[in-house]
Parts: C-alpha cells; structure tokens; sequence
C-alpha cells in the first residue's frame, strides 16, 4: 500500500496520508477518493460509487505527457492535473512519501 501525499498548485489546499492499495492487514484496496458534496478526499474501497469520485476515474484528471501514473494491480492514480474540490480545478497532483503493510 502506497502513502499519498497531495497539494493543489493553484489553492494551496493539501491532503496528507492517504492511502493507495492493500496491504496484508487491509486486503481490499484502497483508493483516494472525493466525498461529493464537500471538500474531502478520503481513502475508500470500491463499492461506494454513490457517496464518492475515486481518482482512479478518468473524468478526475486531465493527464499531460508527463503523468506519471501510480499503480496497484490494475488501478491507475495519474500523478498531476486531478480534480481539486476546493478551488474546483484540474491542479492537484499526488506524490508517494512511503508505503505500508
């Protein structure tokens, strides 16, 4: 399981620690996701599609030529350009700081 940080360029607004992934405690993945409605990302697993946008969705970011994708099996979080939903723009990118069991 990866450890996400992440930082809007445009806003400033920054979400910290989440998680991406499985690990040998937590067996199903994880994923950063939106909480539609408000202004919070959040890790969850699939299965909650009403309540939350995953970033692993295509409509969540807008890829360039430098994405660099971040991968756990056959989930794929694009690294910049994902929808922030405080300033409601496509600028903020995620960064791997570590990883978890």
């Amino acid at each position: 399981m990866f450890i996400l940080d992440s930082l809007c360029w445009i806003c400033g607004e920054e979400y910290n620690g989440l998680a991406f992934g499985a690990g040998m405690v937590q067996q199903e993945p994880l994923i950063p996701a939106w909480e539609k409605g408000t202004y919070k990302i959040t890790s969850v697993s699939k299965g909650h599609d009403e309540q939350f946008k995953y970033y692993t969705d295509p409509s969540m970011y807008e890829p360039t030529d430098e994405c660099e994708f971040i991968e756990w099996g056959d989930l794929r979080l694009c690294n910049e350009n994902n929808y922030c939903p405080d300033c409601e723009e496509m600028s903020l990118d995620f960064v791997v700081v570590g990883e978890a069991d």
